[in-house]
């Protein structure tokens, strides 16, 4: 699955939609906000139907931890190697801006994700009981690109 950086503005109607998946709340503005802070890295992947997922990652610039900021893959395109090209393009161009550590945050119940970061050599470092809601932890995964 080819990956490519996002294109702003012509992007933001369809990264927006698909962040409504799992942020249906979140306004536009924010989500647009959010993306700044992502500067250039933003990479999307494409089926025939139109963008099927989205990575995204900034980092301080008095720091070399890249943080991820967005990481979706739509439904109908889970499983088809689309959440590996993405996140691999991440990993990839992290190591390339001498970052040292890829850090992802995702709820504990997001088991099919975790075993991917898992897959691609991230670790778990710590969880947050009850972060994402009663119940809901939130589970920290770092990956060490050194």
């Amino acid at each position: 699955m080819p990956v490519r950086r996002a294109k702003l503005p012509q992007d933001i109607d369809a990264l927006f939609e698909l962040n409504r998946l799992i942020s249906p709340d979140e306004t536009k503005e924010r989500f647009i906000d959010d993306l700044h802070r992502s500067g250039e890295f933003i990479f999307v992947a494409e089926d025939g139907s139109g963008i099927a997922g989205l990575f995204s990652y900034s980092f301080p610039w008095w720091d070399s931890v890249a943080i991820s900021m967005h990481f979706i893959v739509r439904p109908d395109c889970r499983n088809k190697g689309i959440g590996s090209a993405l996140l691999k393009t991440g990993i990839t161009c992290a190591k390339e801006n001498a970052c040292t550590f890829l850090t992802i945050q995702t709820a504990n119940w997001n088991s099919n994700a975790i075993r991917l970061y898992e897959k691609f050599g991230f670790v778990r470092k710590a969880t947050f009981p009850d972060y994402c809601g009663p119940k809901n932890e939130l589970v920290w995964l770092d990956k060490d690109l050194r």
